[in-house]
């Protein structure tokens, strides 16, 4: 920058970190008041580019088109297009096998399984109620007991096993006894009155 004595007329070259200090004239001595440079008003220039898919103009460092919403950016691109890494075989598994025995569960609350030495598999009676007494059920074991006891001991067993005919309901059981106890009373009353007419 050009600085020039208004008194002798002597010039000078300053640089511009010198503005506004005051220096002394090397001929005159004068005092000489070194001027401010201006400040450029320049506006910030925004840099800008071509989206490749849409030509719409974006910004240089867009990393994303705002119009067509292509990623322009490689490092994001490989990202979303990674391939997915394979679950092992336990992460597939775990959530089917919970299914499953929460399943077999609800099942099980549901089912009475019937087993006996007449039938060679299993049979399955659907329970009147939720629940998991009683669920397996042997008629072996049941009839080979007096029917008072197998009642009171397995209640919900005898009512099923009555209504699928695989043993005597109630109504059964006290015509069936009734009938012995007449057929009884009448063999011994004829035992009787044989020995009185002897």
């Amino acid at each position: 920058m050009k600085v020039i004595c208004y008194c002798c007329g002597a010039s000078y070259n300053v640089k511009k970190e010198h503005g506004g200090k005051i220096v002394s004239c090397k001929k005159c001595k004068a005092r000489i008041k070194i001027p401010v440079p201006p400040i450029s008003k320049t506006k910030e220039i925004i840099k800008t580019k071509i989206c490749p898919m849409c030509k719409e103009t974006i910004l240089k460092d867009a990393k994303k088109c705002r119009f067509c919403k292509e990623i322009l950016n490689k490092k994001e691109k490989q990202k979303i297009n990674k391939p997915k890494k394979e679950k092992k075989w336990y992460e597939k598994t775990w959530v089917t096998l919970t299914v499953l025995f929460v399943l077999i569960i609800l099942i099980f609350g549901k089912i009475h399984i019937v087993r006996s030495s007449d039938i060679t598999l299993p049979r399955i009676l659907i329970k009147h109620n939720f629940g998991y007494n009683e669920t397996f059920i042997n008629v072996d074991i049941i009839t080979g007991m007096p029917y008072i006891l197998a009642k009171t001991r397995y209640p919900l067993s005898c009512i099923i096993l009555a209504e699928h005919e695989y043993i005597e309901s109630d109504y059964q059981f006290e015509r069936r006894a009734r009938k012995e106890f007449e057929e009884e009373f009448e063999e011994e009353y004829n035992k009787l009155m044989q020995g009185i007419e002897k």
